[in-house]
């Protein structure tokens, strides 16, 4: 539902704003949504790992979303990920010292995609030169 919301419609309608605003805003949105965790009584060291991990979440998928223009491999990846989120939770803060790395790595893969928008593709080169 929630890949359906952000990216689907907020996503999408923002897009009409521009590609840095969809992805921005959208992202931004899906991760402030995350706050209602906070309602649960939640420890708000967690609440503001899951702000920022929901932050990088939505910038990778806003930007899969912007490169392939195509949602179910979100909505499968976003059910997958819940999935083993609700498998494995223990609700310790024992492994916060794993949480940092994965956030990491959602930064760079963030900056990799950003990235990968400025490169010239080599079918863009051979149409430029035709």
């Amino acid at each position: 539902m929630e890949e359906s919301i952000y990216r689907g419609l907020i996503f999408k309608v923002l897009l009409t704003k521009g590609a840095k605003t969809a992805v921005i805003t959208s992202s931004i949105l899906f991760s402030i949504t995350h706050l209602l965790n906070a309602l649960s009584g939640t420890d708000i060291t967690q609440i503001l790992l899951q702000l920022v991990y929901a932050l990088l979440i939505g910038f990778v998928l806003a930007l899969l979303m912007l490169k392939n223009n195509n949602i179910l491999p979100l909505i499968l990846f976003h059910f997958v990920h819940n999935l083993i989120q609700f498998v494995g939770n223990d609700n310790t803060s024992e492994y916060i010292g794993i949480d940092l790395p994965i956030l990491l790595v959602l930064a760079v893969q963030c900056v990799w995609l950003a990235l990968s928008f400025r490169k010239p593709t080599l079918s863009g080169n051979l149409n430029q030169s035709n």
